[in-house]
C-alpha cells in the first residue's frame, strides 16, 4: 500500500473515520482449510502439550479438529465441534462450540481445561469452548476495526469456514448500539 495513503488512513482510524461516517459494508467471506490452517499455524500460539493441530469444515457447521499431543508414539486426538452460538454484537462478541459426544470425549472433555497457554479469549466451560472475538481482536491490536463490526457470522461447508461480517462507521456526530 501506498505510504502516503496509509498514512492518511492510519489518522482516519485514530479519530474514528470522521470522514467516512455513514459507511457501510459487508462481505461472505470463504476461508479454505487449507488457508486457515495456514493462518492457525502462523498466528497461534500451541500451549507446549500440543504438537500440532488441523482443523477441517464439515457441512452443518460442524469443525473436525485433530491435535497431536505429546511423543510422536501417541495418536492424535480427533475431535468434532459443533457451532452452537453466535456472537451477538455489541453485548456478546461470543462464539459458543460445542464438544460433539463422542468416544473419546468423556476422556478428552476434562482435560481441555488444563491446556495451559490457550490464547486469551478462548475458554473451555465443561464441553463448550467460548470464543471472545473482541478479546481475540484486542491482543492482535485490531480493537478499533472490531469496533466498527455490526454483524460476526461463522458457519461452515465442507472444506471451507464462511465468515459473514457487516461493519459501520459511525463518525464522531452518531452514537453507537
Amino acid at each position: 500500500m501506498d505510504p502516503r495513503l496509509r498514512q492518511i488512513l492510519m489518522r482516519q482510524q485514530e479519530a474514528g473515520f470522521p470522514d467516512l461516517e455513514g459507511t457501510e459494508g459487508s462481505i461472505v467471506l470463504p476461508i479454505s482449510d487449507r488457508l486457515l490452517n495456514e493462518i492457525l499455524a502462523s498466528m497461534v500460539t500451541l500451549p507446549a502439550q500440543v504438537r500440532e493441530l488441523h482443523v477441517q469444515s464439515h457441512a452443518g457447521n460442524r469443525i473436525g479438529v485433530r491435535v497431536k499431543v505429546g511423543g510422536s508414539f501417541l495418536p492424535s486426538i480427533n475431535l468434532t465441534l459443533v457451532i452452537e452460538g453466535q456472537p451477538e454484537l455489541p453485548g456478546s462478541p461470543v462464539l459458543v462450540l460445542r464438544l460433539k459426544p463422542g468416544g473419546l470425549l468423556s476422556m478428552v472433555a476434562p482435560a481441555l481445561h488444563l491446556l495451559d497457554s490457550l490464547p486469551s479469549g478462548i475458554t473451555v466451560i465443561v464441553d463448550h469452548v467460548h470464543v471472545d472475538l473482541a478479546r481475540l481482536a484486542e491482543h492482535r491490536g485490531l480493537q478499533a476495526w472490531f469496533a466498527h463490526l455490526v454483524v460476526v457470522r461463522v458457519d461452515t461447508v465442507e472444506g471451507s469456514l464462511i465468515l459473514t461480517l457487516r461493519a459501520k462507521i459511525y463518525g464522531t456526530r452518531a452514537t453507537t448500539p
